[in-house]
């Protein structure tokens, strides 16, 4: 036969009605009610995009350049390209400069050499007018 000392045993190693109803208010609580997942699904929606969102996004990303746009600008090798021809035609240039210059100071030194040889000839001749001109002793 089962003593009252058996149910206070038996009462420690398994749940009473009591403690079930404990449980159960306890676990009531913690569970959402319907109530709590509507106002959940309501601050979802409410932080979620909506198609109007979405086409306004792709509209202000219009503003914005594209890898085809960015082709179209120059990039680090266009301008290397470009001063790498610039400089090579500014090079050229001199050196044509530095050779015309060249060819005129031969040219020059030909006329200095040229003008020095007529100054000696009219020295020459400037001698022989003096000496023609100068009144004969014989």
């Amino acid at each position: 036969m089962i003593t009252d000392q058996d149910i206070n045993k038996l009462a420690k190693v398994f749940a009473t009605k009591d403690d079930l109803q404990s449980m159960e208010s306890n676990i009531r609580r913690d569970m959402a009610t319907k109530d709590d997942l509507q106002s959940m699904e309501s601050n979802i929606r409410h932080d979620m995009a909506t198609k109007d969102d979405i086409t306004e996004i792709k509209q202000d990303m219009k503003r914005f350049a594209t890898k085809d746009d960015l082709k179209r600008f120059a990039n680090k090798e266009d301008v290397r390209d470009i001063v790498k021809e610039s400089t090579e035609s500014i090079v050229e240039g001199v050196r044509i400069i530095i050779d015309m210059l060249g060819e005129t100071s031969n040219k020059t030194e030909q006329n200095t050499e040229e003008v020095q040889g007529h100054r000696i000839a009219i020295g020459d001749h400037e001698e022989r007018i003096r000496l023609l001109e100068q009144p004969s002793q014989i």
